[in-house]
């Protein structure tokens, strides 16, 4: 019998991207828990197709039932009927061709700034999906494909009276998902910040024939005040867009009465939890508070600066970061890990914080009182830690202390004998 613990010509296997990505779901799509990164790879691409200047109107729809979601724009359309060299029409190839995309290229049509970056997730969408069928509309021509399993089994082209834009419908298949369907109370949340982003544009939501639609037009306006809830607004709202070559920033900045602070950060207008981006902002806040508030002489000459956590209790911070050939540390994008855009971040900031707080005094004396509190209820529970740590090492001193091999006495009778011996 062969040992399958050698290692052989035969222990080295080829896969397909398609059985690549059904056999490695994880690495393409992050946590396999339900199918909504599947919907979001799909809606990036109709928002891209938006931020480019083509169609206003997005709909996306989920039956929780069945699974089966779908989402229509009316963008420009995929080339229709147009066969490349290995036969393929651009559209099969979009759809069925691994490291296949139109987003590439910095001077490309999209110009590098494109959620739809990797030419991935249409692809990952259609090989983890029981059907898949994509429809795309333009120049009064449509095409039209259906893969089962990822695999092409019908094609069609023909002409037609229809608006451009491209229609997609897939059905999850649930052996590679813990639960089959995605996460509406997710995506919900999401069109609504992606409406806040982008004030121009409407998202029609239906969730099993029930149709909601979103459209923010006071933009991060908007989303500020959302974030900031019930809570008491203590600073005046800030709220500024600036381009610079090749990076754009879209910021609201405000403060309220809260503990902690509520960030949203968003890069080519997809949601990120981690990266540069964040750490560069947030440093600079700290950077010009502080130096706004010496300035005032709402720190005294030796009182320390005030600390980032201090200066961030209440923050409220919403911002897109539009940039080209952003690097993430996975496909689904929520950790940004090149900091090109560094300097661009910290000059922006700088210099729009130091204006917002120079024409907002009250504001800006708002902010720093309230980090100056922060900082000596820190300090206060610092010292209240201390003092019990101390307590309990004195009470330990006092403590009688006896050696570890002898063991309380035992009432053994009247006839008992102890006996005293040396050694160990």
């Amino acid at each position: 019998m062969k040992d399958k613990t050698l290692y052989d010509k035969d222990s080295i296997q080829s896969l397909s991207p398609r059985e690549h990505v059904r056999l490695r779901a994880g690495m393409y799509i992050g946590a396999t828990k339900d199918p909504t990164q599947l919907v979001i790879e799909i809606f990036s691409n109709a928002l891209d197709e938006h931020n480019l200047g083509h169609g206003n109107l997005i709909e996306v729809c989920v039956d929780t039932k069945t699974g089966m979601c779908q989402v229509n724009d009316n963008g420009q359309g995929f080339p229709v009927n147009e066969k490349r060299d290995d036969g393929k029409t651009v559209l099969q190839a979009s759809f069925d061709e691994m490291n296949t995309s139109g987003k590439y290229s910095e001077d490309g049509v999209y110009g590098g700034t494109s959620l739809g970056l990797n030419g991935v997730g249409g692809k990952a969408c259609n090989f983890l999906a029981l059907q898949f069928h994509v429809t795309t509309y333009r120049d009064g021509k449509y095409e039209k494909l259906d893969f089962e399993d990822g695999i092409l089994v019908k094609r069609r082209c023909g002409i037609i009276d229809h608006h451009s834009g491209t229609s997609i419908q897939f059905c999850p298949d649930p052996q590679f998902f813990e639960n089959p369907i995605a996460d509406v109370v997710y995506l919900r949340k999401m069109f609504n910040d992606i409406c806040g982003m982008c004030p121009n544009l409407e998202i029609v939501f239906c969730v099993n024939g029930k149709k909601e639609s979103i459209k923010h037009p006071d933009g991060m306006r908007y989303l500020i005040q959302e974030a900031i809830g019930e809570s008491k607004e203590i600073a005046t709202p800030f709220v500024f867009q600036k381009n610079q070559e090749k990076y754009r920033i879209d910021c609201g900045i405000d403060y309220c009465s809260r503990d902690s602070a509520a960030v949203r950060a968003y890069v080519n207008y997809g949601l990120t939890e981690q990266g540069p981006h964040i750490t560069a902002i947030k440093g600079t806040i700290t950077k010009e508070l502080n130096k706004w508030a010496r300035e005032q002489g709402l720190l005294k000459e030796k009182e320390k600066n005030l600390d980032g956590e201090s200066l961030q209790e209440g923050l409220v911070l919403v911002f897109n970061l539009v940039a080209p050939n952003i690097s993430y540390d996975a496909q689904i994008k929520s950790r940004v890990v090149n900091k090109d855009f560094v300097p661009f971040l910290n000059e922006v900031f700088s210099e729009q914080l130091e204006v917002w707080l120079d024409n907002n005094p009250d504001s800006g004396k708002a902010i720093i009182e309230k980090a100056v509190l922060a900082r000596r209820a820190t300090e206060a529970a610092k010292k209240a830690r201390e003092a019990v740590k101390q307590q309990r090492q004195k009470k330990k001193k006092n403590k009688i202390l006896h050696p570890d091999k002898l063991k309380d006495a035992e009432y053994l009778g009247q006839d008992s004998t102890l006996l005293v011996v040396e050694g160990k």
